[in-house]
């Protein structure tokens, strides 16, 4: 219990219990509330500290400054007497405890979680901080609120990754322990139900893990009046249904997560499968729940008729407000007078820096305050988070910012927290403190930590911006991409780098935003802001953007460093489904075919993964059909998320399930979707059993609806791809010729046609004179000159023209820090691996085989090597087979990108080739693309 140096330890997680140097328990003074809830604040504010007027306004905020300021003197001089230790505090300006003196399991546990160390970070958590303490403070019962929150989350991460662990290790008494701590800790979580069941099941004990679904069940119908999470009765009726091998020794059922290969760590928190409580499901009532219900009603209404009926003897009815935020006059009872016109001014300060549209909701300042006023609620009452709480709530508000002013106008410190209006929980606190005078940017930083807090990110401001607008715009963002409308939070993430261009983070999900919606051009417009000023990402998301583009971008990584990149990014983000998807389409960058069968587990439950964390992930669910030879493109149990892509979901099981009503009704839907869910069907047909018409139709919808230059471009880019792919260079060939008439100053279509000719069935008549056409301005130097050298590099070799194609490969190396992006463009430093490797085949240079292994070894995806993803595994392959290398030609075909930020436009061409490799040496083709 006490450490080495045996010192006083302050038990706080479970209770609240002192020991002395001695381990006896300290009893007396020591245990009245004061000095505990002291004792608790500095613990948590460790090594920093607190400042004199923060502690004033935790613990008495109605005192007069002067008193309340002689109140925390006593109340320190108490502490130190009641615990025998004249040293117990460090006091300056600011207090914090000496812990040479007291230690604490609160600090020893965040200690645990900050090395790592889940099995001993869950031995300390022994309950809820502070349990069964309170004080007469609102302040105090805000912020013990919301640490109670965080440390409870930092446990059920550390408990949840101890239970994964566990059932690796099959030490199934133990898992069984940890995993059913978590679903006291969280009973109506389905995640963890479905974990515990798992692993009861697992273990052998299946009437255990189908009892504990009823109990689930039974603690959703009481307790929230809703139906139980379908995916936990699913499960349940699996485990009635299913005999044979005890589960501890089987993976092949459907229900049994595969484990990710090592060194990822999966937390048990990632296997969660979201589903809210529908509160508006109800029950079937029963006569004595109606009647109960309007005995209920009665008293609420009456309550409230109490309530309104206030010093100024109102009867008003309190109308709901169209908002969904709303501040709450911030008390200044501790606060100097001078500072009393805070109470209502920081109302309409922060209203204006919070408000936005697009958060869809109006911050009007006047008809909050005229509510207040009407409701009761001013600063001088001294009124309770609960009548607030409830007052919100009848303002038809979700969340409610409770705050308070303390000090002088020379020291400043303002003080917030976001409740939750269903629960009465803090969610999120912050704190700014500074001159009076310096009010406006006090108000900013204050609304800035707040935002930063809805938007789940760290509170490291100096990794996001310093503009209000931008970061209001973010927010609108993440919320939007975390309910499925990647449309919306790609809108708004371009508005916040509108406003910012150096917003890093924005950049970043900005190109996750533009993924979902496979708009490739945004995607890798948006990566490469986010490389350009990374330096100001946090360590996840730089971990991710490292695997997404490699630690030598521009310059390509190699398939052993991209695997590690993306285990550690997984490692670091279990949470993002996207990183899970990154990873299974990394793992398919296997070094030989027999790579695959052994990998094919890892890339499945790296898929699952993404999938549970996201049943609407489009992308996820065909890669997943794809290595699973066409099989359920969801994991059983998972439900569809009402998302952006939806409606493609439903398009594409219609079509796995060969459901050929549904199939037709999908199809016959088209004209009703929106440019995501087109673009979706678009790439799904290209990679699957699905009909390519329905892509070729998807695509005439988008181009009708291009809206600019830009847009009708990448459409036509679209669709020369699934015209090739259907086998109709013809129509292709016409489809680069409306690019030219849309814009011919791009030379895309002249790019088009030469490498439809080298790597396709184009004419090569027509790429002969466009190659003509490339050279004049490649020789004049016009804009996208890199991309044309590129291209005509390629057609020289292949006609034998080694000497020309050597000078443009010169000038591919010199332009490498100049380029500029352009349609069915290359990077120079890519593509002069791809020439330069070219060169030395062709010219059976003695380094022709390291040449072409070293960019064998490259990782080649529409992220990183542009248009370069679409062609470069055929012409690897080809050149493996000019060495007499046809397995490693095989290899090098099948490493293709799949739904990587490019479109697949010589797929069909890669199959054929790949069925020709196959056969020689005894593999078989991969004939789902």
């Amino acid at each position: 219990m006490l450490n080495a140096r045996n010192m006083i330890w302050f038990k706080a997680l479970g209770g609240t219990v002192l020991y002395d140097a001695t381990g006896s328990l300290v009893g007396g003074a020591a245990r009245q509330r004061r000095t505990i809830g002291l004792l608790a604040a500095l613990t948590v504010a460790g090594d920093a500290g607190m400042t004199r007027d923060k502690l004033v306004g935790l613990f008495w905020p109605d005192y007069a400054p002067s008193k309340a300021r002689h109140s925390l003197t006593q109340a320190l001089y108490a502490a130190r007497k009641a615990l025998s230790c004249d040293g117990l505090f460090d006091v300056s300006e600011d207090i914090r405890l000496n812990f040479d003196c007291i230690e604490s399991d609160v600090r020893a546990f965040e200690r645990k979680i900050r090395a790592d160390d889940d099995e001993g970070a869950s031995a300390l958590y022994r309950g809820p901080f502070l349990d069964g303490f309170y004080l007469a403070s609102p302040e105090f019962d805000m912020w013990l609120s919301h640490e109670r929150v965080r440390l409870e989350d930092l446990a059920v991460g550390a408990i949840g990754r101890v239970v994964e662990r566990l059932e690796r290790a099959e030490s199934w008494a133990s898992a069984i322990e940890n995993a059913r701590r978590l679903t006291a800790m969280r009973p109506s979580d389905a995640g963890f139900a479905m974990s515990l069941m798992r692993v009861l099941a697992r273990s052998g004990d299946r009437p255990a893990a189908i009892a504990y679904a009823q109990t689930y069940a039974a603690i959703i119908r009481e307790q929230h009046e809703t139906e139980p999470d379908h995916a936990v009765i699913e499960l349940s009726e699996q485990l009635r249904q299913w005999s044979g091998t005890p589960l501890a020794q089987s993976r092949s059922v459907e229900f049994v997560v595969p484990v990710a290969v090592e060194p990822v760590l999966l937390p048990a928190t990632t296997l969660r499968v979201r589903a809210p409580l529908d509160v508006t499901r109800q029950r079937g009532a029963r006569p004595m729940v109606l009647l109960a219900a309007m005995i209920m009603l009665i008293a609420v209404f009456a309550t409230g008729a109490l309530f309104l009926i206030r010093r100024n003897h109102t009867t008003e009815v309190i109308r709901p407000l169209q908002q969904r935020l709303i501040i709450a006059p911030f008390r200044v009872a501790a606060a100097d007078p001078a500072l009393q016109y805070l109470s209502d001014g920081l109302i309409e300060l922060l209203s204006t820096r919070l408000a936005d549209d697009s958060l869809d909701r109006s911050m009007d300042a006047g008809p909050l305050i005229r509510a207040w006023r009407k409701a009761g609620v001013t600063a001088p009452l001294g009124m309770t988070v609960d009548t607030i709480v409830e007052v919100a709530r009848r303002l038809g508000a979700e969340r409610v910012i409770v705050g308070s002013v303390v000090g002088t106008p020379q020291r400043t410190i303002l003080s917030a927290s976001v409740i939750a209006v269903r629960s009465g929980k803090a969610t999120m606190h912050a704190s700014v403190e500074g001159s009076a005078d310096t009010l406006t940017g006090l108000v900013d930083q204050l609304a800035r930590k707040l935002l930063l807090s809805q938007a789940g990110e760290d509170q490291l401001s100096q990794r996001t911006t310093i503009s209000l607008p931008a970061l209001r715009a973010y927010v609108a963002g993440t919320s939007a991409y975390a309910v499925g409308d990647y449309a919306v939070a790609e809108e708004r993430y371009t508005r916040a780098l509108t406003v910012d261009s150096t917003f890093a983070l924005a950049a970043l999900k900005l190109a996750m935003s533009a993924a979902r919606l496979a708009d490739f051009a945004a995607e890798r417009t948006a990566l490469d802001r986010a490389w350009h000023f990374r330096s100001d990402l946090g360590r996840r998301d730089d971990a991710y953007l490292h695997a997404l583009l490699g630690a030598q971008y521009p310059a390509l990584s190699g398939i052993r460093d991209s695997r590690i990149a993306w285990n550690e990014a997984a490692r670091l983000n279990p949470e993002r489904p996207e990183v899970w998807f990154g990873l299974a389409a990394a793992t398919l960058q296997t070094e030989s075919p027999s790579d695959f069968v052994v990998e094919r587990d890892a890339i499945v439950a790296a898929l699952r993964r993404a999938l549970e964390l996201d049943p609407g992930y489009a992308q996820a669910a065909i890669l997943l059909a794809r290595v699973q030879d066409r099989g359920t493109a969801h994991p059983s149990g998972a439900s569809m998320k009402a998302d952006t892509t939806a409606s493609f979901l439903r398009w594409w099981q219609a079509t796995l399930s060969g459901d050929s009503a549904a199939r037709a009704e999908s199809s016959a839907a088209l004209s009703t979707l929106g440019p995501a869910n087109l673009r979706s069907i678009a790439l799904a047909s290209q990679y699957s059993i699905a009909p390519l018409n329905d892509g070729q139709r998807a695509l005439q919808l988008l181009r009708a609806r291009a809206g600019n230059l830009q847009g009708a471009f990448e459409v036509l880019i679209a669709q020369h791809s699934v015209e090739l792919n259907l086998g109709h260079p013809e129509t292709a060939l016409e489809i680069t010729r409306r690019m030219q008439r849309l814009s011919p100053a791009t030379r895309a279509h002249l790019r088009l046609q030469v490498l439809d000719a080298l790597y396709d069935t184009g004419d090569s008549t027509t790429a002969a004179l466009a190659a003509q056409q490339l050279a004049h301005a490649h020789a004049n130097n016009l804009p996208g000159a890199p991309a044309d050298a590129c291209v005509l590099a390629q057609w020289m070799l292949a006609r034998g023209d080694t000497a020309r194609a050597r000078a443009l490969l010169d000038q591919l190396r010199a332009d490498g820090n100049r380029y500029t992006p352009v349609f069915v463009g290359v990077h120079p430093v890519v593509c002069a691996l791809l020439v330069d490797a070219t060169l030395a085949v062709a010219t059976k240079r003695a380094d022709a085989r390291a040449r072409l292994q070293q960019l064998d070894s490259l990782v080649f995806t529409g992220i990183t090597a542009g248009d370069a993803a679409a062609y470069a595994p055929i012409a690897v392959a080809r050149l493996h087979q000019s060495l007499n290398q046809p397995a490693a030609a095989l290899a090098a075909i099948r490493r293709r990108p799949f739904a990587n930020a490019i479109w697949p436009r010589y797929l069909a061409s890669a199959l054929r080739l790949e069925e020709l490799l196959a056969s020689p040496v005894g593999v078989p083709g991969d004939t789902t693309g």
